[in-house]
């Protein structure tokens, strides 16, 4: 495997994940699939228990993808000065200052050290559309005292309820864009050596 090919595998370990999420939240858009779930306390019980695993999912792979990538930095480029400067720069400007990534990561602490976040579906209606969505009760996540003053701060600011979905979607379209640019940075500065480990992987 070449090292670009490493940050891609390292990508859709969270990119499937979050895909996968997304779909259930897709399917949710037509109103002959989830009116009769809505309709139904049980099939509707079974839907929320699905997002949640989903979600957990999405946090554990973020988790992951982010020790997997620091340590394959650390590996491979720890002694190149300048890109693990590029790179460390481009973490903190994408994710250290991030509220969205703050959130998400402490929710996961939540979820191994709490509970499973109390999801719920939210419905909006139109007179020609309707919108299908999850949320996560921002009482139940702030009787928990693992938030620091600034992830509390944001989840009182969205009021009754966190919109889980939109979070998620902002999160993973920062990782996606960094993790691509991490590829074709790495790619720009080693081109002739990943070329030469290619062909004697080809030999």
């Amino acid at each position: 495997m070449t090292l670009i090919g490493a940050v891609k595998r390292m990508s859709y370990l969270l990119q499937g994940n979050v895909r996968q999420y997304r779909a259930l939240v897709a399917r949710l858009q037509d109103p002959t699939v989830s009116f009769p779930i809505l309709d139904d306390p049980v099939a509707h019980d079974g839907l929320l228990g699905e997002a949640e695993r989903l979600l957990h999912n999405v946090l554990t792979a973020m988790s992951t993808r982010v020790d997997q990538q620091r340590h394959f930095m650390d590996t491979y480029f720890g002694d190149d000065t300048i890109l693990m400067r590029e790179y460390r720069d481009r973490v903190a400007s994408d994710f250290t200052a991030s509220a969205e990534a703050a959130f998400l990561k402490r929710l996961r602490n939540y979820i191994a050290h709490m509970q499973l976040p109390v999801a719920q579906s939210q419905e909006a209606y139109t007179a020609r559309s309707i919108r299908v969505s999850f949320i996560l009760s921002a009482a139940a996540l702030l009787e928990w005292d693992g938030w620091n003053a600034g992830t509390r701060a944001w989840i009182v600011g969205h009021g009754s309820d966190v919109p889980i979905v939109d979070v998620v979607d902002t999160y993973a379209r920062v990782a996606e864009e960094f993790d691509r640019w991490l590829a074709d940075r790495i790619g720009a500065k080693y081109r002739a050596d990943i070329e030469v480990s290619r062909r004697a992987a080809d030999v």
